[in-house]
């Protein structure tokens, strides 16, 4: 099996990766063979081995965890989990709690003193448990003399002062300049320009690892490549239309630009005392985009932006309108600013949220309920994880997010200052924020419910029992019984007057009493004050009406010594469906089943 997550996702620890203003990084050595198997699980990882095919063969019991099999990577971090569990310490045990992944060490500290103390205390913990940190990098000067200080080798105390870059989760970062540096893996030589198929546009997207969305701005535009490439039914060594290729051509000229890219690793001032956060969010008919930014204040009133994070996504397949993509966007960002406040440690002040949708804004005021069932679902969802936030207006031309819904080509990525500082207005006080201007009004707003009142005529049937679903007289009537028992018992607030026993025949005769006033009233709802002259078949029969309401066939028989029903037979309407119960069940009872009949 291999087991679930127990560790933070790479998101989660880059983030936080750039919210310090000093790093601390490392990996722990041969983890998997530090960790030991229960002996009653050993004989689960046997191999066949020998030096060469003159040998016996050997059976070989791996006592470690072993490389490649399903379960390592969770006994390995589980084991690491439980190492911070029995941690004392509140500080180590959240760094060994959710700053690791696997066995790489990313954490960091606002001050220099604290990541060393930080080094000191998860560096012993880990050498109780027989885990070697190594691989040491930083960008604090003081932690690395401390930590060559205590090293007697002079190859790991050259590894410590050398400042070249390293990597971080699959992202590389400069501690010299404390940078972090973009690269791709995959950029074609120029003579395999226009050999591309949807196989190598795919595997050249695939390239470019960018778990922050920094990028956003640029890989949006592979996607919504590949997704066209998709809707045409290109093959995977198709030859791609020419109007694709071009625009491909033209991307994959400018890739290699990425590498130059520099991106300032620390998100905030040295030492904010106010921090807040920006989210901006729109739309394109090609994709929709989210990010956020980081704005940081310090004592002597210096202000910093940055780009945190951000996610795009192409529109989906399906054709909608360009409202509902911008709504989308808005729970892109509401999700992603979610994410990002429950990942930073750091104290956030305040929570903006920008949309250059008016329509958007005028949905995010309404209560959810007078929505249309999509923007519905959506609107309760922003709401729900915005709960304390403002929603705003911004100009398109002051949206970042734009930039990340079109797309733009690698080698206009560095200079867009918009995409990585955000607006020129963040940094200025919030009587230079841009305002709505108008807008649109309830009642223009599109996709308002419609409430719609349901009225119900005099003569609607409003019966407790639905004769129709019923095809046996016996099942009716009990049905019917226990309902008027349940009504009774309900009623009675002295619970030994409520009966829970079988039922009696009493009760059974009342229950066939019942159903055939209902039946009564069904077929005889509109004939009010005994006036039944438009019914002869009833009229001639001199119907009486009882003291239960019941109606009853008349005449003078009424002073014979015959009970009541054989007097004054109950009067149900052959057409009804009771009345075709009660024939087959007597039908049944004195004759038994039909093909008995017949063969009489």
């Amino acid at each position: 099996m291999v087991g679930p997550t127990v560790q933070d996702d790479i998101f989660s620890i880059l983030a936080r990766f750039r919210e310090h203003n000093y790093i601390l990084t490392g990996d722990i050595e041969k983890m998997y063979r530090q960790i030991l198997i229960h002996p009653s699980q050993r004989h689960l990882q046997i191999i066949l081995w020998r030096e060469n095919m003159h040998e016996p063969m050997k059976y070989l019991q791996l006592n470690t965890v072993t490389y490649g099999t399903s379960s390592a990577p969770f006994l390995s971090t589980r084991c690491l989990i439980q190492l911070a569990l029995e941690c004392q310490d509140p500080v180590i045990k959240q760094v060994m709690l959710h700053d690791f992944y696997v066995d790489d060490l990313n954490t960091g500290h606002s001050d220099e003193s604290s990541l060393k103390y930080i080094y000191e205390q998860v560096t012993e913990r880990l050498n109780s448990a027989g885990f070697n940190l190594r691989k040491i990098k930083s960008n604090s000067m003081e932690l690395l003399n401390f930590i060559s200080n205590e090293t007697n080798s002079e190859k790991e105390q050259e590894k410590l002062k050398l400042s070249t870059a390293t990597n971080i989760l699959g992202i590389e970062w400069d501690p010299n300049i404390d940078c972090i540096l973009m690269s791709v893996s995959k950029c074609p030589n120029s003579n395999d320009i226009e050999n591309f198929t949807k196989r190598t546009i795919l595997s050249i997207s695939s390239s470019i690892f960018d778990p922050l969305g920094l990028l956003s701005v640029c890989t949006i535009t592979c996607k919504i490549i590949l997704q066209s490439l998709w809707t045409q039914n290109v093959g995977w060594d198709d030859k791609i239309p020419h109007t694709i290729s071009e625009m491909w051509q033209k991307f994959i000229a400018k890739l290699a630009c990425l590498k130059k890219l520099t991106i300032p690793r620390h998100a905030m001032c040295a030492n904010p005392i106010v921090i807040e956060l920006h989210v901006f969010s729109d739309a394109s008919l090609k994709a929709y985009a989210a990010c956020v930014y980081v704005l940081s204040r310090d004592a002597l009133g210096n202000t910093t932006v940055r780009l945190l994070c951000a996610k795009s996504k192409v529109a989906p397949l399906k054709a909608t309108t360009t409202p509902r993509l911008e709504l989308c966007g808005a729970l892109l960002a509401s999700r992603l600013c979610d994410k990002v406040c429950k990942t930073l440690r750091c104290s956030i002040s305040e929570k903006h949220f920008w949309c250059d949708s008016k329509i958007v804004l005028g949905w995010l005021s309404l209560p959810s309920n007078k929505l249309g069932t999509f923007v519905s679902h959506r609107v309760a969802e922003v709401n729900e994880l915005c709960c304390n936030a403002r929603w705003m207006y911004v100009p398109s031309s002051c949206n970042p997010a734009d930039l990340a819904s079109r797309g733009v080509y690698p080698d206009e990525v560095q200079s867009l200052s918009l995409w990585w500082e955000g607006p020129a207005f963040l940094t200025l006080s919030v009587e230079h924020w841009p305002t709505r201007q108008g807008g649109d009004t309830q009642t223009s707003l599109p996709e308002i419910r419609t409430h719609v009142v349901k009225c119900d005529s005099a003569n609607t049937k409003n019966s407790v029992i639905e004769f129709e679903k019923h095809s046996s007289f016996l099942k009716l009537r009990r049905i019917m019984a226990y309902v008027c028992r349940f009504i009774h018992n309900c009623k009675s607030k002295n619970v030994d007057d409520r009966n829970y026993n079988d039922l009696n025949a009493d009760e059974l005769k009342t229950s066939e009493l019942k159903l055939a006033r209902l039946a009564q009233i069904e077929c005889l709802s509109n004939h009010k004050n005994n006036n039944y002259k438009d019914l002869p078949s009833l009229y001639n029969l001199s119907p009486v009406m009882d003291e239960t309401g019941l109606i009853r066939v008349g005449g003078r028989i009424d002073n014979s010594d015959y009970l009541l029903d054989k007097k004054h037979p109950i009067v149900i309407d052959g057409k009804h469906h009771y009345s075709t119960l009660i024939f087959q069940y007597y039908q049944a009872y004195a004759c038994g089943s039909t093909v008995a009949t017949f063969s009489r």
